[in-house]
């Protein structure tokens, strides 16, 4: 069972301290006071869990998954603690130090790579890129390259921020697909987006990069 480390585990550095923060506000919020984010985060993170789950073989030692710019490495950790071998790929080390603090059972690795970029010796079985699209300067290169990480068969789960929504206040990825200087000087940062994608937008990129979308 994921738990939230303790407040001197992270005191000493501000990048693990705002992790931190992100996660007692979301994922593994200690409070009710948390409300509607706490919810909306461990609904998201859930139904991805279980939606990869249900295309996954159940013989867990077979199985290599991966989780690409993780962040906090919930979904990841989720994994792990349920018996899969997973990866977890971030440039930012701290990150990893962050979900060491957090990791009580099971088999993981980091990997300090782009996520764009990197390629692995073994392909997966299963990415989750959650919370990262919406970042990238060029989101279908991105694809192409987690496409690229995946057996024949193998499965991408995705979550972003839903640029249909009403109060989205990000352009939608049609309107600034052609500003390259712009997207890439907002890219990679964890305050900025790119842009919001809608839903339609989101299929077609993955159809472009040979995705098939099952749900």
């Amino acid at each position: 069972m994921l738990k939230l480390p303790s407040v001197e585990k992270c005191s000493n550095d501000q990048f693990l301290f705002d992790l931190r923060a992100e996660d007692e506000r979301g994922f593994l919020a200690t409070s009710k006071k948390s409300g509607n984010q706490a919810f909306l985060a461990r609904r998201r993170f859930g139904y991805a869990f279980d939606l990869i789950k249900k295309y996954l073989s159940t013989n867990k030692e077979t199985i290599r998954i991966a989780d690409f710019a993780c962040g906090t490495g919930n979904v990841g950790l989720l994994f792990a603690e349920d018996g899969y071998k997973v990866d977890f790929v971030d440039n930012e080390e701290k990150f990893f130090s962050y979900i060491k603090l957090k990791h009580t059972q099971g088999d993981i690795n980091f990997v300090k790579a782009d996520c764009t970029t990197f390629v692995g010796e073994q392909k997966y079985d299963a990415i989750f890129f959650g919370e990262a699209i919406e970042h990238m300067s060029d989101p279908g290169k991105t694809i192409e390259n987690l496409r690229a990480n995946l057996k024949t068969g193998g499965l991408l789960c995705l979550t972003t921020p839903n640029g249909d929504f009403v109060n989205c206040y990000e352009p939608n990825w049609s309107e600034v697909k052609d500003q390259k200087e712009r997207n890439e000087k907002l890219a990679n940062s964890i305050g900025n987006h790119v842009c919001e994608f809608t839903q339609k937008e989101l299929r077609e990129l993955m159809k472009l990069h040979g995705l098939n979308i099952q749900e």
